[in-house]
């Protein structure tokens, strides 16, 4: 299905929200289809309350009264994402796909990556058929083994500005090993060998590091070197230290500045991956959160549309785990 609205028809008090970052809320919420509810202050400091589902409902009912308004709704909540290229790798599966086809639905260019051509060419055709009127491209890339890592990286970074036409405004890096690499790492003391020792943290940990690099040693080719271009990075722990994310944010961030870099951490979310961890119980995990729920693809692609959408997030790491960490 295509990705849920999920503000649409809901409703919302802001209070004091008729002057800057509340107002900012309020018109942000009105545009993703919400109703909302403001409070403010009239000239004699006493409160004012009124529903309203347009701007125009605002204007039109006090554009002649005695109010003083600071921040008069004079344009509608921009789409942030609308015409930009985003390149998702490990797009073709679980929320590298939700985040992708969030992307698609805000009015994104998308390029996404898989392992082997037949599960992209399907993962594609989904979104197509989804979104008709999108723009899908998609390239091959394996991601497992660090001796070609760099250069296939950099052949999906090329792939993906060609396909998309221009340097792109967003990467988002949610590939990992795998179970059969997680497998190898797990091997019996005696048959640890430094490879499979590294192997689980060759497309989880390194491929996100080179990015990174790809894009200071090329300024401008791959990504605009703007606040408004980002890479986002994934670390799918289920129990993660607070310091996972740092290894890439302490050194990545300060140097790609302006440009901004944020991590993810997510806790248990419902994709193929977490069904073969728990054998086909996901559900197993909800005793471990505080909302007693499992997330969502679509609900963790909505933290990577949050750091692609604000201009203000940099250097930081958001832990969406259904309270995981603290229950």
């Amino acid at each position: 299905m295509a990705h849920p609205h999920f503000l649409l028809n809901t409703r919302i008090l802001t209070i004091g929200g008729f002057s800057g970052l509340a107002f900012g809320v309020a018109s942000a919420a009105l545009s993703s289809g919400s109703k909302s509810h403001i409070t403010l202050l009239d000239t004699d400091g006493l409160p004012l309350d009124f529903p309203f589902n347009t701007g125009n409902d605002i204007q039109d009912k006090y554009h002649d009264s005695d109010l003083h308004l600071h921040s008069p709704l004079s344009m509608a909540h921009p789409n942030f994402l609308l015409n930009t290229r985003t390149l998702i790798i490990g797009g073709s599966s679980g929320i590298g796909f939700a985040v992708a086809s969030a992307a698609l639905s805000s009015g994104s260019k998308a390029h996404i990556t898989s392992v082997t051509a037949e599960k992209l060419s399907t993962k594609i055709t989904q979104l197509q058929a989804l979104y008709p009127a999108a723009h899908v491209s998609g390239s091959t890339a394996d991601l497992a083994d660090t001796d070609t890592l760099e250069a296939n990286l950099q052949s999906v970074l090329d792939a993906a500005v060609k396909d998309t036409g221009g340097p792109l405004d967003h990467i988002v890096y949610t590939a990992h090993e795998g179970m059969s690499n997680a497998a190898k790492s797990n091997a019996k003391l005696v048959e640890i060998t430094a490879t499979k020792a590294l192997s689980t943290f060759t497309a989880r940990l390194l491929g996100p590091l080179l990015i990174g690099k790809l894009v200071a040693a090329n300024p401008g080719r791959y990504l605009k070197p703007a606040a408004s271009s980002s890479p986002h990075t994934h670390l799918g722990n289920l129990r993660p230290p607070p310091t996972s994310g740092s290894l890439h944010l302490w050194r990545v961030a300060p140097e790609l500045a302006p440009i901004r870099v944020n991590v993810i951490i997510p806790g248990a979310v419902r994709t193929e991956l977490l069904d073969e961890i728990s054998g086909g119980n996901p559900d197993m995990f909800t005793k471990g959160t505080l909302t007693k729920e499992v997330g969502s693809a679509e609900g963790a692609a909505e933290a990577y549309l949050f750091s692609m959408r604000s201009a203000l997030a940099t250097g930081q790491g958001f832990i969406i785990d259904n309270g995981t960490m603290m229950a």
